[in-house]
């Protein structure tokens, strides 16, 4: 394996850096002693690292096609932000000297193709054709790219998935589940994934490549449901819902805007396996994830 340790002096731009991964991201490279620019579409926060010398924040808005401001030369690109935004920036990276990219996919690519909604669908074959346009872009350009494709992501009480359940069981004290649920699960940790991005920097096995990256255990949706009502010291109390009746709830909830990701086909996949293998990002640069377990357990 190749080394990891990157030097000192090197320049990263990570874009979409208040995304979860982005949160534990930050600060785990102002460690490393790296000088960053970062894009979001958020102003910078108050404390900013306490304001560190390391950092730039260029405020712009990529969700909407605008390019960013014109930006500091960087060796290394890390991408959070939406993948199908990141090919407006890498031809301006490329020209100026940039040679190093890591980007975020997602395994919904192969599990939400074949998706019965419209809208996840589309998703799909949105990061399909830009995982495509990007490994093109990036073999003309003479950049080594490195695509990450997280599970099911979690952290800090940020995610749509995990907050979610927990969420429920501490307003209602109960969780509602059409069916067995018993399709099973690799939830990530945030934390985990920001690490990975940092070790493949310099890594050159993991040059050209693009990695499914799971966590440390894989578990069932319901056992899942099961660990966090013993992770808040509450009674086990699952309600097991018609599929048909449970299909009204969601249609509910999805009109409150918080919870509009929130739809029917999500039902139908709580009894399928969703499950990865992470062997070659182990072998490569040595991946290693915690286990939802002992992590929730932690409170």
């Amino acid at each position: 394996m190749e080394s990891n340790k990157s030097n000192s002096e090197s320049r990263v731009i990570i874009t979409g850096c208040t995304s979860l991964v982005g949160l534990f991201l930050l600060p785990e490279l102002i460690r490393s002693g790296k000088v960053l620019s970062v894009v979001s579409r958020k102003p910078a926060p108050k404390n900013r690292m306490n304001k560190s010398i390391y950092i730039s924040w260029h405020q712009c808005a990529p969700f909407s096609g605008k390019c960013v401001p014109k930006l500091p030369v960087a060796d290394t690109l890390i991408h959070l932000a939406p993948l199908w935004v990141l090919p407006g920036f890498l031809e301006d990276f490329s020209v100026s000297g940039g040679k190093r990219l890591i980007a975020f996919s997602s395994t919904s690519r192969f599990t939400k193709i074949t998706s019965n909604n419209p809208v996840e669908r589309n998703i799909a074959e949105r990061l399909i054709k830009a995982e495509n346009d990007i490994i093109s872009m990036c073999e003309e350009s003479g950049i080594a790219w490195t695509i990450f494709r997280p599970t099911l992501i979690y952290g800090s009480g940020l995610d749509k998935n995990i907050s979610f359940i927990m969420h429920f069981i501490r307003r209602y004290g109960f969780f509602p589940l059409p069916g067995k649920c018993e399709g099973l699960r690799q939830p990530v940790h945030a934390d985990d994934l920001a690490s990975a991005s940092v070790s493949v920097i310099a890594c050159k096995a993991a040059f050209n490549k693009s990695y499914n990256l799971t966590g440390g255990e894989t578990i069932s949706y319901r056992e899942l449901v099961e660990l966090i009502f013993s992770s808040l010291g509450r009674k086990k109390k699952i309600i097991q819902i018609p599929v048909s009746i449970f299909g009204l709830l969601v249609r509910i909830l999805s009109c409150i805007p918080k919870y509009r990701y929130l739809n029917k086909e999500m039902l139908t996949r709580m009894d399928k396996d969703l499950c990865f293998d992470s062997s070659d990002a182990v072998r490569d640069f040595g991946y290693s994830a915690r286990g939802i377990t002992q992590e929730i357990s932690k409170g």
